[in-house]
């Protein structure tokens, strides 16, 4: 993953966190979720969980959640793809006079 961001920002930084077996439950796996912001405050998101018939490794994962994250960021939004629905949502029941205007990139289905 960091070898993806390396091409195009040099300080990436990774944390990492985990779960004991008795804390993580009885279902095994593991899941990537990323955070950007930008120099405006815009902070985008992406989110990956293991699943063995599209990741064998953890690093595939890894890697396609970096290009995912490349992606959100080349569309040029303000918000994700994967909260679009939820801002639409709000604006479109929002009452009175309130104009509710937003940016987003590429819009998903």
């Amino acid at each position: 993953m960091r070898e993806v961001f390396n091409d195009y920002i040099p300080d990436v930084w990774i944390h990492t966190d985990h779960y004991k077996k008795g804390q993580a439950g009885e279902q095994a796996g593991y899941a990537v979720s990323l955070q950007a912001e930008t120099t405006t405050g815009v902070i985008l998101t992406k989110d990956f969980m293991y699943d063995s018939a599209a990741f064998k490794m953890p690093e595939d994962l890894g890697e396609r959640c970096a290009q995912a994250m490349l992606d959100e960021i080349f569309t040029g939004g303000v918000v994700d793809s994967t909260n679009q629905s939820l801002l639409l949502l709000l604006a479109g029941v929002s009452s009175g006079d309130n104009i509710s205007q937003v940016k987003l990139g590429r819009v998903t289905q």
